[in-house]
């Protein structure tokens, strides 16, 4: 706490040297934290830059059909059956990519004589 002094008719006396001194150090602690937390936002916008590089990848593996299925269930969001019918339609159609896609990589994994393990 700041020191104040009392003097002849109980008005404080505040030492403001002291006072400067502690505002000093109280303002390079907000300047540090602000920088802190502008490199933490930078860092946080750089990693949500590269998932969403990730998420377009893959969205090209999906199919034109199943883009269109997500594209429409979007556009359905009103209409609470139409938008259940097509996430089942969804979810079957991006299960069956799936499961191709995934026989594809280890019939190549098997061509290349790899492991199953490092081939995903």
């Amino acid at each position: 706490m700041m020191q104040a002094r009392k003097i002849r008719g109980g008005v404080p006396v505040i030492n403001w040297d002291l006072f400067t001194s502690l505002a000093g150090f109280w303002e390079d602690a907000v300047v540090d934290n602000i920088d802190e937390e502008y490199d933490l936002l930078v860092q946080h916008l750089r990693d949500s830059a590269e998932s969403a590089e990730g998420s377009r990848i893959t969205k090209r593996r999906l199919s034109y059909e199943a883009l269109e299925l997500v594209r429409q269930r979007g556009a359905a969001r009103g209409n609470y059956q139409l938008t259940s019918e097509l996430a089942k339609r969804c979810k079957e159609e991006i299960k069956e990519e799936l499961k191709e896609r995934r026989a594809a990589v280890l019939a190549e994994a098997a061509e290349a004589g790899k492991s199953i393990h490092s081939a995903r």
